[in-house]
C-alpha cells in the first residue's frame, strides 16, 4: 500500500454541518450538475439547490463511503452511470413566450391537496407558497417518476 492510500480522506467543508440524511428525508435529492466544463454534486429540492462541491473521483468515492444509500439514489439519477463526464444539463435557448392566461378563482383544490401542503410546510419545513409547491411537485413527478422534460419546439414559417 502506497502512503497515498493510507492518508483519510479529507472531507469537504459543505458536507460538515449538514445532515444529509435528514434533507434526503424531506425530500432533497442529490444530482450531479454540470457548469461550464466542470461536474459539481449537489442537494436539490424543487428549485431549490445545495451545493455539495465538485464533483470529482475521489469526492464521489467518499460520497459513497459516507453515505451508501444516497450515493445509490445518485446512481440510480445518474441512469446507472459511474462516467459523471457524461452528465449534461439541458441546453436551453430563450425566448419570449407570452404568459399564459390567468386561472382566476376558479381553481379549486380538495381538501386532501391543501392538507398535503399545509404538511409540507408544518412538518417538513417547506419555505414556498401554494403555488410554488404545486409547481415542485408536478416538475419533480414528470423529472423523477415519469422522466419527461417538457420542450418548447420553435419552427420557421
Amino acid at each position: 500500500m502506497s502512503d497515498e492510500e493510507d492518508k483519510d480522506p479529507v472531507v469537504p467543508k459543505q458536507w460538515l454541518n449538514l445532515d444529509l440524511n435528514e434533507l434526503v428525508e424531506k425530500g432533497w435529492r442529490p444530482r450531479i450538475k454540470k457548469k461550464g466544463n466542470k461536474n459539481y454534486l449537489n442537494l436539490r429540492f424543487g428549485n431549490q439547490e445545495r451545493s455539495l462541491g465538485p464533483a470529482t473521483e475521489e469526492t464521489l468515492d467518499l460520497f459513497q463511503k459516507m453515505f451508501p444509500d444516497i450515493h445509490a439514489m445518485l446512481t440510480k439519477h445518474l441512469q446507472g452511470t459511474d462516467d459523471t463526464s457524461r452528465v449534461q444539463g439541458p441546453k436551453i435557448l430563450a425566448t419570449k413566450i407570452a404568459k399564459p392566461a390567468c386561472l382566476g378563482s376558479t381553481v379549486h383544490f380538495s381538501l386532501r391537496t391543501l392538507q398535503w401542503f399545509e404538511y409540507f410546510q408544518r412538518d417538513l419545513g417547506y419555505p414556498g407558497d401554494l403555488g410554488e409547491w404545486l409547481d415542485n411537485l408536478v416538475g419533480e413527478y414528470f423529472d423523477k417518476y415519469q422522466n419527461i422534460e417538457l420542450a418548447i419546439v420553435m419552427r420557421k414559417n
